[in-house]
């Protein structure tokens, strides 16, 4: 099977990043042909990422005009030339246009998987639009399964369940030295990983008499912020690693941690825990939205929880942790048990090697009607000539936009939720991850063990 996964290039540190160093060569070893799209511009820059995720068999799509069309435009070409037998969408909006445009054209039988990887309105706004265009949706946590049930007329048969997964030894690693360092690791972001909490974290944990260290690694826009919140503490108990190379991370740094933090509103994965406890390393976690729905972290059993906001409760799950020798034991085990029956990476695999061959067996989706595509004018060339004509004119002309965010540039999502649907998918999201039927705690080990959830 000849696979083209289009995916950004603007970022080389990330979950989806890391997810994607394993996902190509594990498809490549199962017999498929797998051929990576990246954008290249001024923000997508396709060989800063690929210095830092590798891959052979690479497509790079320029567009020359910086317009909506001509986004669309590039993916049609790429698709036309690589003629592959299945699309995947990986946070690049515009490919399902793309894959619209061939089948009102008629002239493409392509199959075409949306990816979801947020917890977002955008996605499931986009699989909403283009339900009849999409043969088969894949996604990394199962509460994505439940928001789409909840709000789109879209074919149980036609969504797939693949979680991300992680390299992890058969038995627990033994822990490198006995540290009181909190490991801290993602992008510097408060509206989901809420990093700007970390001060306020630490601050509750400084009347202890616990000798912490408070590890940051990776980058984000409120790196400044974070900065200015740590400005009063003592120099010695905040360590700022930056980006390193993943491997660096799991080699070096992790393997070393006392306890990794996570105080995110809300997860897909997260492939960090799952690294962390691949390693033997104790987590604390807030109750994220997409920790109920999955089943995987219990309380006191594989984890130690909070719920989000509460950086007093945080601090004292650090604090017990570093405290309690037998618990440490307990909960390292736990977690590690949990990543190899449920979140390896030949699990990952083999749970997309199945969707894509399922998705391949399905009846494919009918031909687009040429009405269907959203022909959307890029300026006043579009509007006095027409869109086709005026994105010919503007190519002749040398004329293109220069964005300022790598969203402009190529956006995740082709349609983008307003400020009022994105509150309000968060709060169905929320309401759906609080019903999931087992809550997270230890009281409900025997109950989730019964139903293959730990």
């Amino acid at each position: 099977m000849r696979i083209l996964i289009f995916a950004p290039s603007a970022y080389i540190l990330g979950g989806v990043q890391n997810f994607l160093d394993y996902l190509l060569p594990g498809l490549h070893s199962l017999g498929h042909e797998v051929i990576l799209g990246l954008p290249n511009g001024c923000i997508h820059r396709s060989a800063e990422y690929l210095s830092v995720h590798p891959w052979n068999h690479v497509v790079l799509i320029s567009n020359p005009t910086g317009s909506s069309q001509g986004r669309v435009n590039a993916l049609v070409d790429e698709i036309q030339k690589v003629k592959p037998d299945v699309v995947v969408n990986v946070n690049i909006g515009d490919c399902l246009e793309a894959v619209a445009t061939l089948r009102a054209s008629g002239n493409s039988d392509v199959r075409l998987i949306h990816t979801i990887h947020s917890i977002e309105a955008d996605y499931i706004g986009d699989l909403e639009h283009y339900h009849n265009v999409i043969d088969g949706v894949i996604y990394t946590n199962r509460i994505i399964r439940t928001l789409i049930e909840s709000s789109i007329d879209f074919e149980s048969s036609r969504l797939f369940y693949a979680p991300y997964g992680v390299k992890v030894a058969e038995k627990l690693p033994k822990p490198g030295v006995d540290s009181q360092s909190i490991l801290w690791m993602g992008r510097f972001d408060q509206s989901q990983k809420r990093c700007l909490e970390l001060p306020l974290i630490t601050n509750a944990l400084s009347s202890s008499t616990l000798n912490w260290e408070l590890i940051l690694v990776g980058d984000g826009p409120q790196a400044d912020q974070l900065r200015s919140g740590f400005a009063d503490a003592p120099g010695n108990r905040i360590r700022w690693l930056g980006y390193l190379p993943h491997k660096l991370l799991l080699d070096e740094v992790l393997p070393n941690a006392g306890v990794l933090l996570m105080n995110s509103t809300w997860e897909t994965g997260p492939i960090t825990i799952w690294e962390a406890m691949a390693a033997g390393v104790p987590v604390v976690a807030s109750r994220y939205t997409g920790s109920g729905v999955e089943q995987s972290l219990i309380d006191r059993h594989n984890a130690l929880m909070f719920d989000v906001g509460d950086v007093q409760a945080a601090a004292d799950c650090i604090s017990l942790i570093f405290r309690d020798s037998e618990l440490r034991k307990r909960l390292a085990f736990h977690g590690h048990e949990l990543v190899k029956q449920r979140y390896s990476t030949s699990i990952s695999v083999e749970s997309w090697n199945r969707a894509l061959l399922t998705v391949i067996g399905l009846t494919p989706r009918g031909r687009v009607e040429p009405g269907f595509i959203l022909h959307r004018a890029n300026g006043r060339l579009d509007r006095w000539l027409g869109l086709k004509i005026g994105e010919k004119v503007r190519q002749l002309l040398g004329k293109s936009w220069r964005h300022d965010t790598a969203g402009g540039e190529w956006p995740h999502a082709r349609f983008s939720a307003s400020v009022a649907d994105k509150e309000n998918f968060m709060v169905m999201a929320r309401a759906s991850d609080c019903q999931a039927q087992y809550p997270n705690s230890l009281d409900s080990i025997d109950q989730c063990q019964d139903q293959g959830a730990v």
